[in-house]
């Protein structure tokens, strides 16, 4: 008889949980399990770029790039200046009696600022427009691995540390796919991560934290993902589900920080972390070593190498400003390190699109600009001339030459950074503009002339 209770039992719950997933019905019941519901998730699409900061390091070891609006980090790129790997990352904050839980990105009043005046590293201010919490960032990336950094300090306006419950929620789309990731949680070397990555091409990222995860989740965006966990449906603002993974989708990574040691204090700091890598391995590894380093050794070589940069540029007999300097930075940093071209935009186009089409193969960009235009290059490169950095543009024009340029002596419309043509309509200004580059920067050789710039002009 207690046999088959049991067994009439197990049926029963699993019948209720069939139906929850079938129906999408938010629940308030813990659930712990090895595969988080509702595959594959909604279909993604790309964050806006209405970008208010974008950073990457001045050197070539660090082959990651950051964006962010709204007070958070949206795309980031790895390895390349056209592959991005997030749709955003941010926090969610909630009252430790849970009764209220706010999104930062929407729910914050959020100021900007340089961390120095010449550099891309980046001050944060985002103070809740409830006015009971600030979220202080400061946001770089280690200039000696592939890993970007947000220093945060969370403050209590109202009560105490021990008042609120802290969230951070990173939504992952590795190899510009937003609808292939698999997300997972581990713990590398007594060090809880939440890791991403994308079966198909192997990159990876691998998220952690100095201030201990109290919990971790994997889950389907639209569906069992952490934002819908504690503020979709009928959430009752409670961690509830803690998915060991979620595979091959469209996913959402998040964790509970734990702030106990903290509660009777009005702020707590403590260092974020999300490396890359081209494994899962390779990432928690890089993850690791980053946490272990010194942030303030960090931050200083990060600025001190863009500080060498903008010292060697044209200043114009002292009258270049502020306006000027973080230009060329922008200009600067839109070239990818490994094979010189410049992306036209760090990010998709035109303020609010974010467009993305789902197939069974993955979701392809649309309108994303993250892609080389010949005619950008060329505006870019012409700047940065002008600026006094001319091994940027001679850098880009190479790639031109030998990547973009067709064996008819045509150049690609636009292209991938590794030549993979996006559009393949043939414009007379793509081709017209690597010639007046060529010029503007003396490649007047017959080896030039002869293999390069007769065949475009023809």
């Amino acid at each position: 008889m207690k046999k088959f209770n049991w067994l009439a039992g197990f049926i029963v719950a699993i019948g209720a949980m069939i139906y929850v997933i079938a129906t999408n019905v938010a629940f308030t019941e813990t659930v712990i399990g090895s595969e988080a519901f509702g595959h594959p998730g909604i279909c993604p699409a790309w964050s806006p770029s209405t970008l208010t900061f974008l950073g990457t390091a001045q050197n070539p070891n660090s082959k990651v790039w950051f964006t962010g609006d709204n007070g958070i980090i949206s795309q980031v790129f790895y390895p390349s200046a056209d592959k991005a790997d997030t749709v955003d990352w941010q926090f969610l904050v909630g009252d430790a009696d849970k009764t209220w839980v706010e999104e930062e990105k929407q729910d914050t009043t959020s100021k900007v600022a340089l961390n120095n005046d010449r550099s891309l590293a980046w001050d944060i201010t985002n103070k809740a427009k409830n006015g009971k919490y600030q979220i202080e960032k400061t946001i770089f990336t280690d200039p000696n691995r592939n890993t970007v950094i947000q220093q945060i300090t969370f403050t209590a306006l109202n009560g105490n540390i021990g008042d609120f419950n802290l969230y951070t929620l990173y939504h992952p789309a590795i190899d510009n796919q937003g609808i292939s990731t698999t997300g997972y949680s581990t713990n590398y070397k007594d060090i809880s991560m939440l890791v991403a990555k994308n079966d198909r091409s192997g990159l990876a990222s691998a998220l952690a934290s100095s201030l201990p995860f109290k919990a971790m989740s994997n889950g389907f965006v639209g569906q069992s993902d952490g934002w819908q966990d504690l503020k979709g449906g009928n959430a009752d603002n409670t961690m509830n589900w803690t998915f060991d993974s979620a595979t091959d989708g469209n996913i959402a990574q998040m964790a509970m920080l734990d702030l106990s040691p903290y509660a009777n204090e009005k702020s707590v700091t403590f260092n974020l972390v999300l490396a890359f890598g081209d494994s899962d391995a390779k990432a928690e590894t890089t993850a690791a070593e980053t946490l272990s380093d010194n942030f303030a050794n960090m931050l200083s070589v990060y600025n001190t190498e863009w500080n060498s940069y903008t010292n060697s540029l044209n200043n114009f007999g002292g009258t270049a400003d502020r306006q000027y300097y973080m230009a060329a930075m922008a200009l600067k940093a839109a070239s990818d390190k490994s094979s010189g071209a410049m992306v036209a935009g760090l990010g998709n186009p035109w303020g609010n699109s974010n467009y993305s089409i789902c197939t069974p193969q993955g979701v392809q960009m649309q309108g994303g600009y993250h892609l080389v235009w010949p005619r950008d290059l060329y505006k870019f490169a012409s700047a940065l001339i002008v600026a006094g950095d001319k091994d940027t543009a001679a850098k880009g024009l190479d790639w031109l030459f030998n990547v973009m340029q067709q064996p008819d002596g045509h150049f690609l419309q636009n292209a991938f950074v590794d030549g993979t043509p996006y559009w393949n309509g043939i414009q007379m200004d793509e081709t017209a503009f690597p010639i007046m580059l060529a010029w503007k920067l003396d490649r007047t050789d017959s080896n030039t002339y002869n293999n390069h710039i007769k065949p475009a002009a023809d």
